[in-house]
């Protein structure tokens, strides 16, 4: 038996956290009941409020956009000769 899956429009959903509790407690409902939740129309602040909760997995949802750049990690070389053991 496959499971039924109900479409969730988030077209005029804001993006607060009380959203987002509302649909991951719409998504545990959905699932005890048999059904599979799947989101749609969901904009770049809903998704990145979810992303923020740590519910993109839970939700399914990918959060798009660039990766963050990281600053590049330096070096740090002490002064001395290398023939010096360490202290």
């Amino acid at each position: 038996m496959s499971a039924r899956i109900v479409i969730l429009n988030c077209a005029q959903l804001d993006s607060s956290v009380a959203a987002v509790d509302h649909i991951a407690r719409l998504r545990i409902c959905m699932r005890l009941g048999g059904y599979r939740l799947c989101l749609a129309n969901v904009s770049d602040d809903l998704r990145r409020v979810i992303k923020l909760a740590g519910l993109a997995g839970y939700l399914g949802v990918e959060v798009q956009g660039q990766p963050e750049e990281r600053e590049q990690l330096r070096r740090v070389e002490k002064e001395g000769d290398v023939a010096d053991p360490p202290a």
